[in-house]
């Protein structure tokens, strides 16, 4: 039957066109639709006689099979030939191939009715097929097994199961199940075992072993159901592990793998059924399920375990050895799951919580005595066997009475779906074959990016040497031919690239990447590294340098072109206008262009530039180049890159971050909104800190990588400060908080360096000046009178350039000069009393905003009272235009020769920054007449007639440092909320003035509250007593006060401060907002007694005030 394997398309086109197969369902349909109790005969009889048609026609296999892994076994012992070795296992494989397509069971059937029911339900839903899941529903509330599992294509036949799965809830609703599943390698026993235990029927016959996963419904009597709290067990027996003619197989262990993570994964106990002493295989394959487990997002069901172990005695000695290695192996991989979470993106690790109880606890083995009383086939089933089955039945009803996962039937199976395309899509964790090749790859990945880390030094290096030395001959260029300016620079770029890391004894950057590349080839060798694997890691390191050359050539000459471009020395820009314009002057003879002609040979020749820059232009956008470095970084976190791509920012606040309890009674809880914007705070500036290291403004090759790094160091950074774990969710989400952070940040930053540094960039910034050459060349060609012009526009341009900067200097003036402008007191008490008087009439909310965000609406406030401050500016630009444009006019009309023009108007061009306009009249030299007159009166005719310029926007006072100062240090304290008194900016010294000083104010401003009663406190900081206890980051054990202050917040000082002015003010502010703020942060207003003690009440407002000006005045 091939319809089920096809998985075509066209299946329902192929059941209609193959008769023999609509025979075939037609009689497999009748037995299904008979009375529950014949049907169930009927299928028996099916079963029985199929297998044994199938084991008569496999038998001559089978017997090949055995004779060829006798042959492989006497040639191993005798003289082991591997080419020979391998030919035989590859025909062993072969035949057992053979063996599994004669093989037929009924889940056969159940798959073609499957795939047909799901061809057949979007064509006709009246069709016979439709009645067939209620039939088999009936079958698995009976206690028929059916498949759950395809164990030959590995999918879940999805239409079909759902359907049966539906049927079962109508008629049990809220049917409560407990999941037991067994695990084991092949022909362990496992489903015997799972028969003897609940008398089932899974399929034992010989040389006929289990594929994929099978399920079994079993419901409880009434008193059981009750004791236990569940209405049914759901039994899972699984493929048999580890199949000897499959060994060393890849891909067959891989599948071994994801079998065990998905079965342990969807139940909530696991029977791990061990035939002997020997564990090894059964034990790698479970510790890469526990780590797979822990990458996949929760399933909702805790898995725990019970390792079977069949023997053929019970000696505690022997036995203890095997388990002791097994819970060890186990515990490993709960460790690297729990400690190398980052690394190895794990998801959640609450999944596994009850696993390591169990493992902890050393409750893991149920040894098992033989199955039969003696050795012949014979021989009947042991006393001492009955005895260890009771044992295990009563553990499992143990388990399922104490779990606390129990699960609807109807959730179940709506959750093992998902989870399977999770399992079966999971290609990072079952890669690997156990613990050892995880840590072999961590170890891999460190030191391959030490290597990189050395190479991105070594480029920087020198991409900083080319830069200062073509910047260098651009600076010291005279009037040498442009083309070979850029021609020279070009060759510095590709000179100074050429075989970087190579053999430049030199660069000690260069040395560091070739002894790191020859560390890593030695590490490679010491590990026993195949040639393959060496082989891998050298391509990936030769496709790192290849694409760091790629990213710094193509960033270095886009700098060039821009350098070149705003100079004025582009050669090619020269080249394609002059040319462009020689074309049209002799096309037109001597003759005119109307207004409109004219019009339109600028804006085709503009576009042409404009078309050549940007087929120069090949840098990647900054975007997709952080994208494929996040998806390279981070691939193997989970979900992490999807949800990066979907771009919504976490809320850190809303998070759950911390877990507090153990084992199944533990609880994960949010940090404390302040908490949050901390942390939210530093890793905002993560993107500035990495930047600044490398003294770049811009996006370079492994940006996020250095990224990772920070993130991975802050976060230990502020567990090991606050003493405290975050649980790997909350890991997750600050990884995708930041890098969406970083990533916002980056395009910003990367749009601003282009401005300055992108060709094209830098034309459309030039465009005016290249418009208004453009227009004078066309109306009078390469004549004085364009040369008129040209020089006329350009020192217009400075003259307008020297009035806005008059204009900014008057206008930052104006606001220096504003009263409460003196110092950050005055500024402060400005602010303060706005609010106050906002307060004092009624109108709470904006004072209770800037307690909510005190850094944030001061600095917004402030910018918005400076920016908004009239000034004159416009007069001083007027004044400054007109005094400029008489200095220029006379100073051009004293000139006596070509020379002296050309000299003064470069003199005077320089004057200002961002004009790089340099005069060259070589070719009028040769001029009749007197040409410089001619010049003069042109450059004059072009001064008088466009000396009609108005001021631009002028610079925002906020833009300036200098104004910014005035408002002082903005960082407010972490226990009361206060602003910091110390200048803006003194947290970067070194000395004991980088501490945050203030008046410290009532702590319930900011919503410090008592931890037991939730009350706002009024006291202030400088008040505590070293002795009294704190509460802070999460942290589960009370701290002393004076520890707290030395440790923790040591960048503070809590003393009372010289500046007490507003002291009162702020307590004033607290007894009229105590009501409001509670609500805002969701606790108890402060008491009357507390609010009394502190001097939060029957404060006048009037005498505050007063007082307040007297004092700062």
């Amino acid at each position: 039957m091939q319809l089920q394997r096809n998985q075509s398309n066209d299946g329902y086109k192929i059941f209609q066109e193959n008769h023999e197969l609509q025979y075939l369902v037609k009689l497999f349909k009748c037995n299904l639709i008979l009375p529950l109790d014949d049907r169930r005969r009927a299928l028996a009889h099916i079963e029985r006689e199929i297998s044994r048609l199938s084991s008569i026609e496999s038998s001559e296999a089978r017997s090949e099979a055995v004779f060829k892994k006798e042959e492989l076994r006497k040639s191993s012992l005798v003289d082991r030939d591997q080419k020979n070795e391998k030919k035989v296992k590859d025909e062993i494989a072969k035949i057992w191939e053979k063996v599994d397509n004669m093989s037929l069971g009924l889940e056969h059937f159940s798959r073609e009715l499957g795939q047909i029911y799901k061809v057949i339900s979007i064509n006709d839903q009246r069709a016979e097929i439709m009645r067939l899941p209620k039939c088999y529903a009936e079958l698995l509330i009976s206690g028929h097994t059916i498949e759950l599992l395809d164990g030959d294509t590995g999918v879940i036949s999805e239409a079909w199961f759902s359907a049966i799965c539906e049927c079962i809830r109508k008629k049990h609703p809220n049917l409560r199940i407990f999941v037991i599943s067994i695990l084991g390698l092949q022909s362990s026993g496992k489903s015997t075992l799972l028969n003897a235990l609940f008398a089932c029927r899974f399929a034992v016959s010989v040389g006929r072993c289990t594929r994929g996963l099978f399920m079994r419904l079993l419901f409880l009597e009434e008193d059981l159901s009750n004791q236990l709290g569940v209405d049914a067990f759901v039994l899972v027996d699984t493929e048999g592990l580890g199949a000897p003619e499959k060994m060393n197989e890849p891909e067959s262990e891989k599948k071994d793998r994801i079998l065990a993570t998905f079965a342990m994964g969807v139940s909530n106990l696991t029977i791990l059924n061990v035939l002997g002493e020997s564990m090894r295989e059964l034990t790698e394959i479970l510790q890469i399920a526990i780590i797979t487990m822990a990458r996949l997002e929760e399933a909702d069901i805790a898995p725990d375990i019970l390792m079977v172990q069949h023997v053929s005695e019970r000696n505690s000695a022997r036995l203890s050895e095997p388990e002791e290695n097994f819970r060890n192996a186990l515990q490993e991989a709960l460790k690297i799951a729990d400690e190398q979470d980052t690394v190895m993106g794990v998801s959640s690790i609450k999944c596994l919580q009850i696993l390591d109880e169990r493992i902890k606890k050393g409750q893991l083995l149920k040894p098992f005595r033989p199955f039969k009383d003696g050795a012949t086939a014979h021989a009947p089933p042991s006393k001492q066997y009955h005895e260890d089955v009771v044992n295990l039945y009563n553990s499992i009803l143990d388990d399922c009475k104490n779990s606390q996962k129990k699960i609807e039937f109807a959730k179940w199976s709506s959750l093992i779906q998902d989870y399977w395309k999770a399992v079966s899509h999971e290609d990072f964790a079952v890669r690997f074959k156990n613990i050892k090749e995880i840590y072999e790859f961590i170890d891999l990945g460190k030191q391959i990016t030490k290597v990189k880390e050395t190479i991105d030094a070594a480029f920087f290096k020198h991409e900083e040497q080319i830069t200062q030395k073509f910047r260098s001959e651009l600076q010291t260029h005279e009037d040498s031919k442009n083309s070979d300016l850029k021609n020279k620079c070009s060759e510095l770029i590709e000179e100074g690239l050429k075989d970087i890391p190579g053999s430049n004894e030199n660069c000690e950057e260069c040395k560091k990447t070739n002894e790191e590349r020859e560390n890593l080839k030695k590490y490679l060798k010491e590990n026993n590294r195949n040639e393959k694997c060496e082989i891998e890691v050298e391509q990936t390191i030769k496709n790192y340098i290849k694409q760091h050359y790629n990213l710094t050539f193509i960033k270095l000459t886009q700098i060039l072109e821009a350098s070149l471009i705003r100079k004025g020395l582009s050669s090619e820009c020269h080249e394609i206008i002059n040319k462009r314009m020689e074309k049209i002057i002799n096309k037109i003879q001597g003759g005119r262009l109307s207004d409109a002609e004219r019009k339109q040979k600028i804006e085709n020749l503009w576009k042409d530039l404009r078309n050549f820059i940007s087929t120069k232009d090949k840098v990647i956008p900054v975007i997709e180049q952080i994208d494929k470095e996040v998806k390279e970084e981070f691939d193997n976190v989970g979900s992490l890159f999807n949800q990066y791509k979907i771009g919504i920012l976490p809320n850190l606040s809303k998070c759950k971050a911390l877990k507090y309890g153990i084992g199944r009674l533990s609880v994960k809880r949010c940090l404390d909104e302040k908490d949050a914007n901390e942390i939210e705070k530093k890793f905002d500036n993560l993107t500035d800190i990495i930047l600044k290291k490398r003294n770049s403004q811009h996006f370079y090759p492994g940006i996020v990588r250095d990224l990772r790094t920070e993130i991975d160091n802050s976060l230990n950074e502020i567990s090991k400060l606050w003493d405290r774990r975050f649980i790997p969710e909350f890991k997750r989400n600050v990884y995708l908080y930041t890098l969406l952070m970083f990533k916002t940040k980056m395009a910003s930053y990367q749009e601003r360096w282009d401005r300055e540094n992108s060709p094209l960039s830098i034309l459309e910034q030039k465009k005016e000046e290249y418009i208004k050459i453009i227009d004078a060349r066309l109306q009078y060609g390469f004549t004085l009178v364009s040369e008129g012009h040209i020089i006329g526009d350009y020192l217009l341009e400075v003259i307008h350039k020297k009035a806005m900067k008059a204009g900014n200097f008057e206008r930052i003036n104006t606001v220096k000069d504003i009263p409460w402008m003196t110092s950050s007191e005055m500024v402060r008490l400005k602010y303060f009393e706005i609010l106050a008087e906002q307060v004092q009439n009624g109108n709470n909310e904006e004072a209770i905003s800037h307690f909510l965000d005190p850094k944030g609406k001061i600095e917004k406030w402030f910018k918005c009272e400076v920016d908004n401050v009239k000034s004159n500016a416009d007069a001083e630009y007027n004044k400054t235009n007109k005094s400029e444009f008489g200095h220029v006019s006379q100073k051009i009309r004293n000139c006596q020769s070509l020379e002296e023009i050309q000299k003064d108007v470069n003199d005077y061009i320089v004057e200002v920054d961002d004009i790089h306009y340099k005069v060259n009249l070589e070719r009028h030299h040769d001029t009749s007449g007197e040409p410089h007159i001619q010049l003069r009166n042109h450059i004059e005719k072009r001064l008088k007639d466009y000396h009609n310029q108005k001021p631009k926007y002028f610079q925002k006072p906020s833009d300036n440092e200098s104004i910014m100062k005035m408002l002082g240090c903005t960082e407010t304290c972490y226990w009361c909320g206060a602003l910091c008194w110390g200048s803006r900016g003194h947290g970067q010294n070194t000395d004991e003035t980088r501490k945050h000083h203030t008046c410290h104010q009532p702590g319930g401003l900011c919503g410090v509250r008592h931890t037991d009663t939730k009350v706002l406190v009024a006291l202030p900081c400088q008040k505590r007593k070293d002795e009294s206890g704190v509460y802070y980051w999460g942290k589960k054990e009370r701290t002393e006060w004076s520890y707290a202050k030395k440790q923790d917040f040591s960048d503070w000082k809590f003393e009372s401060h010289h500046k007490d002015q507003f002291n009162e003010l702020m307590c004033w502010f607290f007894e009229k907002l105590n009501q409001d703020l509670a609500k805002r942060f969701n606790c108890v207003p402060a008491i009357n007694n507390e609010l009394r003690q502190y001097g939060c009440i029957n404060l006048n407002y009037g005498s505050i005030i007063t007082t307040l000006r007297t004092r700062i005045q």
